[in-house]
Formats: structure tokens, sequence, C-alpha cells
């Protein structure tokens, strides 16, 4: 008899916080070392630090009167 074995895999996440939308963006030469410099320093990849980055500006926007 085979044993009975729990879900394998991530455990769902709110639908609100699920990541499902991409933006895709070039950089330079520079620009790229400078991302990979930072992700180093946080030990990150370099998605993570990008989105960290990003959602960082984001919240120290003031929110727009629409």
């Amino acid at each position: 008899m085979t044993p009975v074995r729990g879900k394998m895999g991530r455990p769902p996440i709110p639908s609100k916080l699920q990541r499902r939308n991409r933006v895709v963006t070039f950089v330079t030469d520079e620009e790229l070392k400078k991302l990979k410099k930072v992700a180093g320093q946080w030990h990150l990849p370099l998605s993570a630090t990008v989105h960290r980055i990003l959602r960082r500006s984001i919240d120290r926007r003031r929110p727009d009167n629409n």
C-alpha cells in the first residue's frame, strides 16, 4: 500500500497578493551592473531587487486625486 502524502508545492497566497503581471524594460550595462551590486548587498535575486525598488518608489509617491 502506498503511503498517503499531503499536497506538495507552495501554499496558495491570497489572490490580492499574487503577482501575475509582467513589465519588461531594458537597462544599460552600467544600470545592470548597479542593480546586480544592490541585489548582492540585499542577498536577493535580481528580479526581487527590481521589484523591491519599484515598490518603494511607488509607495513613496503621493496618491493622485483620482
